[in-house]
């Protein structure tokens, strides 16, 4: 993982680079930066990128600030049931993240996978969690997710 963040600067877009360590490449790559608060600033999307190689170094993401009807997950959501997008407010913080970053994406066999990084006060990466094919299954991806909470929000309850 490379890219800094200077969170007292305005971003429109932040690049980081990250690379496949794993064996096969990754598809459908989702990516979700989620800042120290709900602050729209604080947030950034990636959707659609890949497929990243096995061995594929330093391939640049380009993240955004996304549009208020394309983003809906919220600093509580989980993608794995147990790491959330970032910690809660009063939730035990270890690496003092700033930031936290959470990566879906499938491999060949289309499992879903998942790798999340915490943005350290020391402006490091940390890696918090990564999933393996063995790993407990992963139902949604980061975008499955997202469009799932829209469906929620647009969906009208019938009586």
């Amino acid at each position: 993982m490379k890219g800094n963040i200077n969170w007292g600067l305005q971003f429109y877009a932040v690049p980081i680079e990250v690379s496949n360590i794993g064996s096969g490449p990754a598809f459908n790559v989702h990516c979700v930066l989620y800042g120290y608060d709900n602050a729209y600033a604080n947030q950034f999307v990636s959707w659609d990128n890949g497929p990243i190689g096995a061995g594929e170094k330093d391939k640049t993401i380009s993240f955004h600030h996304p549009s208020q009807d394309e983003f809906r997950l919220d600093r509580s959501d989980s993608i794995d049931g147990e790491h959330t997008l970032h910690y809660l407010n009063g939730e035990p913080n270890p690496n003092k993240a700033q930031a936290r970053l959470t990566i879906s994406y499938q491999d060949l066999f289309n499992n879903n996978l998942v790798s999340i990084f915490d943005y350290t006060a020391y402006h490091q990466w940390s890696r918090v969690f990564v999933s393996m094919p063995s790993s407990p299954k992963i139902a949604l991806d980061l975008k499955e997710l997202n469009d799932q909470k829209k469906l929620k929000v647009t969906t009208p309850k019938t009586p």
